[in-house]
């Protein structure tokens, strides 16, 4: 049968193990930190991509030159790309890289936003550190519920929902699997 844990290095209870565990998710749903592209995820790598706060997770970017317009404001369509890596990066902090989702089994688990809703409050400018929170308001079925905060500092800049679909590798709807899903309702802290 295919693995796509074949050749990953797993870490668990203080000891490295090449072989994996019952099922296709295990790694995830154990939380065991797994080789990405020939990278254990260290402390540093998950430093870098935010943290989990209770229901979700935080990230912090600065602004820069690239993402602004000539009126040195963050140009709007910029702040999804803010959004994304605040969802990107909560998935990675789960311990869930959505390479391996997408190679898990045959049908493979592929995340994709159908629907997003954005209120833009103020602008951000270049130089600024904003912190992109994302909160799981709803996890099951074939999709997950998110709300999106971007601010700079206490200032809230940009409100968003964003619903996400779950599909497999063809397109298709396909059910989160309840032990994933549950990662998402329970971000631990």
């Amino acid at each position: 049968m295919f693995s796509p844990f074949a050749g990953a290095l797993f870490y668990a209870g203080g000891k490295y193990d090449r072989t994996p565990k019952v099922d296709r998710y295990s790694a995830f749903i154990q939380g065991m930190k797994m080789e990405f592209q020939g990278k254990l995820m260290t402390e540093q790598n998950f430093l870098l991509s935010g943290e989990l706060i209770e229901g979700g997770h935080s990230l912090v970017q600065r602004v820069y030159y690239e993402d602004t317009d000539f009126s040195g404001l963050v140009y709007h369509a910029r702040y999804l790309h803010f959004l994304e890596r605040g969802r990107t990066d909560y998935l990675r902090c789960l311990g869930c890289e959505q390479g391996a989702l997408l190679s898990a089994d045959e049908e493979g688990l592929v995340f994709v936003v159908h629907r997003m809703e954005i209120d833009f409050k103020q602008p951000a400018r270049m130089d600024d550190i904003l912190t992109i929170q994302t909160i799981t308001e709803k996890a099951g079925g074939a999709k997950m519920v998110l709300t999106q905060e971007i601010r700079r500092g206490e200032t809230l800049l940009i409100a968003a929902k964003v619903v996400i679909a779950v599909i497999n590798r063809y397109g298709r709807p396909r059910r989160l699997p309840e032990a994933i899903a549950e990662k998402f309702l329970t971000a631990p802290i």
